[in-house]
């Protein structure tokens, strides 16, 4: 199962002034948020370990915004102040925008499981500050990043490739026998009028 700290690098280069910052910034948000009782991530591009570098670092080395998440058992309109303070202070120094979310309760992660942005976030992020509860009460709903899939791949015409790469990114043959997924792509083939012959998919045993 993919979750917190699943990789050491926040950015795809690996670049290592940009490596050094973000594990600062996250060091202070973390010791300045260590006594709320809140669990913060950060998901987006640096969360997976994709995030991008400026070649032109005049403009800021960071080339993404930074994208926080934020859980708690109980929810707090203190919180919420601080969480803006931390946003604009950094939105300063490093030329990107930094977003909080709104404080999410753990009802909130578990009526929001099913939704993309929720099970893209599960698949790659950073734990800030807190107990790690996207790890305790997020379950995993393969069918969601499935489908996710399946219409990136249709859309940038690179179906067979790309899905199966994806499958391996997810995880899905640690878990799953991936030829089991073929009715539903027949599903979504048919539904966008996408033939087998278009998708890849001819004389799969």
């Amino acid at each position: 199962m993919l979750n917190a700290n699943a990789h050491k690098k926040f950015t795809a280069s690996g670049d290592q002034q940009a490596e050094m910052l973000l594990e600062r910034v996250l060091g202070e948000t973390g010791a300045t948020l260590c006594g709320t009782d809140l669990c913060v991530v950060l998901g987006g591009s640096y969360g997976r370990g994709d995030g991008g570098v400026r070649q032109d670092k005049e403009n800021g080395i960071l080339y993404n915004d930074l994208d926080f998440f934020v859980f708690a058992r109980k929810k707090s309109p203190a919180a919420e102040n601080l969480l803006k303070k931390i946003a604009e202070k950094y939105e300063k120094e490093l030329k990107v925008d930094v977003d909080f979310s709104s404080v999410m309760s753990i009802k909130d992660i578990k009526n929001n499981a099913k939704r993309l942005m929720m099970q893209e976030l599960k698949r790659g992020y950073r734990l800030v500050c807190g107990e790690d509860l996207l790890a305790e009460y997020l379950p995993e709903c393969f069918h969601i990043l499935l489908l996710f899939t399946v219409r990136t791949a249709f859309e940038c015409n690179c179906f067979a490739v790309e899905f199966f790469v994806q499958l391996r990114h997810f995880g899905f043959f640690n878990k799953f026998q991936p030829f089991s997924y073929l009715p539903a792509i027949g599903v979504f083939s048919n539904k966008h009028g996408i033939t087998a012959a278009e998708n890849g998919f001819i004389n799969i045993p």
